[in-house]
């Protein structure tokens, strides 16, 4: 059985900071927010991390031109989960 347990991305689409979800939260989880705050980039973080595609065939993997700061360092991601008893981290920049 694979256990998804945190998700890293920052630079990715819409999100801009760092940001890190829990993914083995007990109970419903709710992704709530604004226009364009990146609740979609968080299944596709997932997505683009373990298979190399985006859930929207079109979009970019790396931040808006228009949002880049002067900071932009690029696109990472990562995922943490378990396969049985063994604990795996997948990168993607």
């Amino acid at each position: 059985m694979v256990v998804f347990k945190e998700l890293q991305a920052e630079g990715f689409g819409s999100l801009i900071d760092k940001m890190a979800f829990i993914l083995d939260q007990p109970g419903l989880n709710i992704i709530r927010g604004k226009v364009g705050a990146g609740k979609t980039s968080i299944p596709s973080v997932l997505c683009w991390t373990l298979f190399g595609s985006t859930l929207k065939e079109k979009s970019s993997v790396n931040t808006w031109e228009e949002l880049r700061t002067d900071t932009y360092a690029g696109t990472m991601a990562s995922v943490i989960f378990e396969k049985e008893v063994h604990t795996i981290g997948l990168l993607g920049v």
